[in-house]
């Protein structure tokens, strides 16, 4: 059984709940899931890395795409991949240094 993190669909007030369950496979996760909740496996990501530095959250999902997102002050932004290195962002005009720590640390490279 491996642990899986499945992000929910964003809720009326615009945020997103993120929920641990273990299954033998990401299919089985997203069956569970979808029957727990009645969600359609369609509006569900399943996450792939997620770290914290210094208050800034870095979420990188399976589909190769990933935001993060400060704790307090909400500065937030978007972040795509390919090949396992950084090659866009949006929301900020310089990535923070944390994000960068953060994405380093989960063993993706930077492009840019």
């Amino acid at each position: 059984m491996n642990n899986y993190y499945i992000q929910l669909p964003k809720s009326d007030y615009g945020k997103s709940e993120v929920i641990k369950t273990s299954a033998s496979s990401k299919l089985q996760a997203l069956n569970q899931i979808e029957d727990a909740y009645n969600c359609p496996k369609s509006s569900l990501v399943c996450i792939e890395s997620q770290c914290m530095v210094n208050k800034f959250n870095v979420v990188i999902n399976d589909d190769n795409t990933g935001y993060f997102e400060h704790d307090e002050h909400g500065e937030l932004g978007g972040l795509w991949f390919s090949s396992g290195e950084l090659y866009d962002y949006d929301g900020v005009y310089e990535l923070p240094k944390s994000v960068i720590k953060a994405i380093k640390s989960l063993n993706y490279k930077l492009d840019i």
